[in-house]
């Protein structure tokens, strides 16, 4: 493999995940999800959430390698926590996320 044929994040040593939310809107749901991914040793690297109508929804870059978790704890963990709070979350690799978006 050449530098240009690798992801960005294989380039910077990172594991990223595309993290989404949606659900009813309801008091401390940023702060829950956002906190669950520090405790679990995440870095969020960049955030967009938006009120549509009576519904929150999140998108989230996190950076998993500060974790040192795998992936699949990682991601039920948070699923998890979105239950908790009546979210659904939706996880994804962003590598698997840029190959599914890749003309």
């Amino acid at each position: 493999m050449t530098p240009e044929s690798l992801s960005p994040t294989q380039v910077a040593g990172r594991t990223t995940a595309i993290v989404t939310a949606i659900g009813l809107d309801g008091p401390g749901i940023l702060s829950r999800l956002t906190g669950r991914v520090a405790a679990l040793g995440g870095n969020v690297l960049d955030l967009q959430q938006t009120l549509i109508g009576k519904y929150f929804a999140l998108v989230m870059l996190v950076d998993l390698a500060p974790a040192r978790l795998d992936f699949a704890t990682f991601r039920d963990d948070l699923v998890r926590e979105g239950e908790s709070i009546g979210v659904k979350v939706l996880i994804a690799h962003e590598d698997a996320f840029r190959a599914m978006h890749r003309v």
